[in-house]
């Protein structure tokens, strides 16, 4: 079994896109900034990579100008995950 391992950035991305239709590098920076740490676009870029790579999001290039922007989107099952996630730190706000 393959257990999958989220660090808080790849969290805060799956959080950040979960209500939002298509993001680029930059907007989801600022949107990540509203309920988190700021994290660098870098980190942010890295963490995209990977989740791509987990099937978590997926992205395609924006048609209008600027083209060729980054935009990115949760899978069906990046969906799931990000729900998941929400539940459980909604889970812990109320224990505190």
């Amino acid at each position: 079994m393959n257990i999958v391992r989220l660090n808080e950035i790849d969290q805060d991305v799956l959080l950040a896109l979960l209500n939002k239709d298509k993001l680029g590098i930059r907007e989801l920076e600022e949107e990540i900034k509203k309920v988190s740490k700021q994290r660098s676009p870098n980190a942010i870029t890295k963490s995209v990579d990977k989740l791509l790579k987990m099937g978590l999001v997926k992205e395609e290039k924006e048609e209008k100008p600027p083209r060729g922007k980054r935009l990115i989107y949760l899978t069906d099952k990046g969906k799931e995950v990000a729900q998941h996630l929400k539940s459980i730190y909604e889970l812990i706000e109320k224990s505190e």
